[in-house]
Parts: C-alpha cells; sequence; structure tokens
C-alpha cells in the first residue's frame, strides 16, 4: 500500500457510521462498509456499481447522509456543477467527505490549498467545511521514494516505516500529500 493511500485510510476511520446511508462516487474500487452504500463511476469495473456522474446525479433530493469521494473532485471538470448536485443529494444534516491529492503524482485538474478547498466548497453552499492535512514531511518523502520505483525490500520497508511514523507528525506550511474534507450540507 502506497504512504499515500495509507494516510488516506487513517483519515476514512471512524467518520462512516453504520446508520448512514451513503453515495460512494468514483467507487471502483472503494472499500466494503457496514452501512447502506450506493456506488458510482463514470467507468465501473465491478458488479454492484452503477454508471454516473457527480455532475448529474440521478436520485432524489435530500437521500443520503453521507457523499463520499476518494481521488475524485480534483479529476472534475465541472467542479461547482458537481458540488452543487452533491448538496443536492445530501440530506440537510449530511456530510461531504472526501479525501484528495495534494502533493502527488497523479494526473488531474487542479491541485488545491487548504484554504483553496474550504473557498471553493463554502462557495458551492456549504456550511461547515474542514480540511486536514493527512500526514506531514516523513510520509512525503515515503511517497516519493514509492513513486520513483524504489522497489527493493530495502527501500520499501524504508518508505513503509517512515509512513507509519509520518501519523504523529504534522503537516508544515501546507506540506501534505493530501487534504481530508468534510463539509456539511
Amino acid at each position: 500500500m502506497s504512504p499515500y493511500r495509507r494516510a488516506s485510510e487513517r483519515w476514512w476511520k471512524d467518520r462512516i457510521r453504520p446508520d448512514d446511508f451513503v453515495l460512494d462516487v468514483g467507487s471502483s474500487h472503494g472499500p466494503e462498509s457496514p452501512c447502506d452504500w450506493v456506488r458510482i463511476d463514470t467507468n465501473p469495473l465491478r458488479p454492484g456499481v452503477l454508471r454516473g456522474d457527480i455532475r448529474s446525479l440521478d436520485f432524489p433530493h435530500g437521500i443520503f447522509s453521507i457523499v463520499r469521494c476518494s481521488n475524485v473532485l480534483y479529476h472534475v471538470a465541472e467542479l461547482d456543477v458537481a458540488l452543487k448536485e452533491v448538496i443536492r443529494v445530501l440530506k440537510p444534516t449530511g456530510r461531504l467527505l472526501a479525501v484528495e491529492p495534494f502533493l502527488y503524482p497523479e494526473s488531474g485538474l487542479r491541485r488545491l490549498t487548504e484554504a483553496g478547498w474550504v473557498t471553493t466548497l463554502r462557495s458551492a453552499g456549504f456550511r461547515e467545511v474542514r480540511v486536514d492535512p493527512l500526514d506531514g514531511p516523513l510520509n512525503i518523502v515515503a511517497q516519493m521514494l514509492w513513486t520513483a520505483g524504489y522497489r527493493s525490500r530495502a527501500q520499501r520497508g524504508l518508505a513503509t516505516l517512515l509512513s507509519l511514523l509520518d501519523h504523529r507528525s504534522r503537516a508544515r506550511d501546507g506540506l501534505t500529500t493530501g487534504w481530508g474534507i468534510e463539509a456539511m450540507a
């Protein structure tokens, strides 16, 4: 598991409860869950995942308690349209939960800072927005080692060790591989 993914998994832990009704967007590789989930993806790769687009959700107003996006929003061309759709399908007390990359070597349309995500989500109509760095400096180094193709046993071990140690450190000056985002509709 990559250091970025390990940090993401730590962030997701305990944020979704068994009584939640979740729309998982971009769910081709989403996790199993004890609660009720509807999974959509623009290109579904596994059974049980419906074809869908976050910019035009085919669901009634106010049905979901959580919309979950893992590495999705930074790919969306019309992010403002997508976020308004998310608000539409969320219950009045519903939450958007998202993990989005920042210093992560993958393609995408945007990389937003903490302030950038807060501004974008508030402009779309979310009331409360919290953006947490997923990790800190050690995990950044670990991700760089991982991405550079250092896959020998010793190099993988070093990347894993740095990643495990990093969960105790804090991001400084926005240095993080990604953001954990929680926003109230």
